[in-house]
């Protein structure tokens, strides 16, 4: 009798980079086997929509190395994702029936034009139905991405469920400050359930064109800038922190907005946000957490993956330790864990490749 490795790779595309990562599970040992990252030029994919799907087919190809003919398991940007959360009451069990009915009265889609799915998770008698839906002529351009790379989907997820699954979220009332590059997304996991999600036009680049532009410096610079001193007020005289400041209050608008309307929904009972997780490359900005916690009187902290001392393992024996950190493959670790049915605190996931 032959045993071979259980293996799956993990394929995360935004607008500005891809993150590919190679997971593996032989006789319930877990590591990653190969990972990469890279930027994507602007206008390859936009708005989640792919554009250019040769430069993007040539990307992938370049930055996977040697694997060929893998499975792979995607996670689809939030921005081209319909997802609405709702909830029934009193239930014993519900239909797909009914979900679907449900869905039909409050999502302003066409179904015959989307994929969809949906979980449903269970809470002291209370039902939560999370549903997904995106364009079918959307999802299919990617489908032919990797058809072309011959490798075989196995499922679609969403960006933001596969990055919660992955965080190390220690507690409940805990609202995850996803900062991508073009935008960003607010989930609220509590009472062991993802009760909340919202996609905001809001990303790290806003930060980094506002402080070239205030600053008369390259985008570059720029980038260090935001990365290095950030929200520290005695870095470079104060200068980088008020344009910084100046940028994000949007965001904190974002949050106040969502904190005050959970928790007005949730005013008979308990339910109170008690910790804000930082996720993203722009969540690692210098002091951003401190300057969180001085607008919320919330305790905020960087979201590192579960996981992530396989990558650093992986990095370290690669000697790539300094070059890329394990923030950025939050949602990878989440396909592949899902993939390889890594016991995790939010287990769920959605396919919307069929």
């Amino acid at each position: 009798m032959f045993l071979f490795p259980k293996k799956i790779l993990a394929i995360d595309v935004s607008d500005s980079s891809i993150e590919i990562l190679q997971m593996s599970q032989f006789l319930g040992k877990i590591k990653v086997s190969f990972l990469s990252r890279s930027e994507l030029e602007k206008g390859i994919v936009e708005k989640g929509k792919i554009l250019k799907k040769k430069q993007l087919v040539l990307k992938i190809k370049k930055y996977a190395g040697d694997i060929v003919r893998s499975e792979v398991a995607v996670a689809l940007p939030d921005t081209i994702i319909f997802s609405h959360i709702f909830k029934f009451t009193g239930q014993e069990a519900i239909s797909d029936k009914e979900i679907m009915s449900e869905a039909k009265k409050t999502m302003p889609i066409n179904f015959d034009d989307c994929y969809y799915d949906f979980f449903v998770q269970d809470i002291n008698g209370e039902k939560i139905v999370f549903f997904a839906a995106a364009l079918k002529k959307e999802v299919d351009e990617y489908k032919s991405v990797f058809k072309e790379l011959n490798f075989v989907p196995r499922f679609f997820d969403l960006n933001s469920l596969c990055a919660l699954r992955s965080l190390d979220i220690e507690h409940d009332g805990t609202l995850v400050v996803d900062i991508g590059g073009k935008y960003g997304v607010l989930s609220i996991f509590d009472n062991g359930l993802l009760q909340l999600t919202s996609v905001v036009n809001f990303g790290g680049e806003n930060f980094t064109e506002k402080l070239s532009e205030k600053l008369n410096v390259s985008r570059e610079q720029a980038e260090v800038f935001k990365m290095t001193y950030g929200f520290n007020p005695d870095k470079e005289d104060g200068r980088i922190f008020l344009v910084l400041q100046e940028v994000l209050q949007p965001l904190i608008d974002e949050i106040r907005k969502i904190i005050n309307f959970y928790e007005a929904d949730n005013k008979n009972s308990p339910r109170r946000i008690k910790k804000i997780v930082l996720s993203g490359g722009s969540g690692l900005m210098s002091k951003l957490d401190e300057y969180i916690f001085e607008n919320f009187g919330i305790n905020a902290e960087i979201g590192r993956p579960q996981l992530g001392n396989l990558i650093s393992e992986y990095l370290k024996s690669n000697n790539m330790e300094n070059e890329i950190d394990t923030v950025f493959f939050a949602a990878t670790l989440g396909l592949a864990t899902r993939y390889l049915e890594v016991k995790s605190h939010f287990n769920t996931g959605v396919n919307l490749l069929k």
